[in-house]
């Protein structure tokens, strides 16, 4: 019980102020108080949290002699004809020579699309932005992303959090509708071999995709290309190289072989278009043996000093940028074919 405090008022007294002591201390005698604490906490978690699903727009940067202005695609063909890659649209079987030449509707008709996702796995993935690039006047397998022309921007989340859930990054795939023939082909990272294709047992989907690194202070985005090359002349092993966002990126048309003999071999797509009759091809029957090839090259030339002014200029253009990702891309098959050596083998090879 509180204490007692007595005051005495005299009616000649000239006090006329009392302190009247009221304190806020308080004896509950049941539980109201957790039983409030309780109801406030649930109130609270019933309360949806804030969060911010705003989102902004990220335009693209790169790294070279004019940073963050523009970024150059080149894709890169294959030319069945010399075995090397080209950026030229004829020598890789995209068009004909007038359709290039005329601009032909055929032409102006196929467009590049870029899409970027959540992840790299098609399970997964979740379609954030895409962005279709037409053709105009390249003369070669070329375009060019800047800031405010198509797949120069993409809009994503404001949030720092969110971005977090991605881990600041999206995966860019590039594919080129073909209005010539309907095709639709998919350009990569992925290094063609000597046979020019990627052998399917080094193969994983993710190597279709490019990473894209978001910045969320300046609002831009950068690529994080990756390249992969399995040298089957050479040291028959699989290189991977990430290389630094410059302003000139290159993506190779996707085709895929096998290397064991237990799967069909599949013909490189560009093979199929303007130089053959798509009508008439039929899948080769499944290889009972895998065989090595005698490559017979007299004289054998050791550099490739004179090598790269014989090449097209096409393939030289492709040559060139692909061997600044691996110095030594390319070099055997490159010397076989200027040589003038010859395959001798007694059974298919695949």
């Amino acid at each position: 019980m509180a204490n007692k405090i007595t005051y005495k008022l005299k009616l000649n007294d000239k006090t006329n102020v009392v302190n009247l002591p009221i304190g806020n201390d308080f004896f509950p005698i049941d539980n109201s108080e957790l039983v409030n604490e309780r109801v406030e906490k649930i109130v609270q978690k019933s309360i949806n949290n804030i969060e911010d699903w705003e989102k902004t727009i990220y335009r693209i940067k790169c790294t070279g002699e004019v940073e963050g202005v523009c970024t150059t695609l080149n894709f890169d063909l294959w030319d069945a004809n010399y075995g090397q890659t080209t950026d030229d649209w004829v020598s890789g079987g995209m068009f004909l020579e007038e359709d290039v030449t005329f601009k032909t509707q055929r032409f102006r008709g196929s467009f590049f699309r870029v899409s970027y996702f959540t992840t790299p796995h098609r399970e997964t993935q979740k379609l954030v932005s895409y962005a279709s690039i037409p053709l105009k006047e390249q003369e070669v397998a070329r375009v060019e992303i800047c800031k405010e022309s198509p797949g120069g921007s993409l809009y994503f989340w404001k949030s720092e959090e969110k971005l977090n859930i991605t881990q600041n990054r999206l995966y860019m795939k590039v594919e080129f509708f073909n209005s010539a023939d309907g095709g639709v082909d998919v350009f990569s990272g992925m290094l063609p071999d000597s046979s020019g294709s990627f052998p399917i047992e080094f193969y994983n989907e993710f190597m279709e995709y490019t990473p894209v690194l978001l910045n969320h202070k300046t609002r831009t985005f950068e690529f994080e290309p990756t390249a992969y090359w399995y040298d089957d002349l050479g040291t028959q092993e699989l290189y991977t190289i990430q290389y630094p966002s410059v302003c000139n990126l290159s993506f190779v048309q996707k085709s895929i072989h096998s290397l064991t003999g237990n799967g069909t071999f599949i013909t490189p797509i560009n093979q199929l278009r303007m130089n053959s009759p798509t009508e008439n091809y039929i899948l080769p029957p499944l290889p009972q043996e895998q065989v090595l090839t005698e490559v017979i090259s007299t004289p054998q030339p050791t550099t490739l000093t004179n090598l790269i002014p014989s090449l097209t200029t096409g393939s030289r253009n492709s040559l060139r940028r692909l061997r600044k990702i691996f110095p030594t891309y390319g070099e055997r098959a490159a010397i076989i074919n200027y040589s003038g050596g010859t395959i001798t083998q007694n059974t298919p090879n695949y």
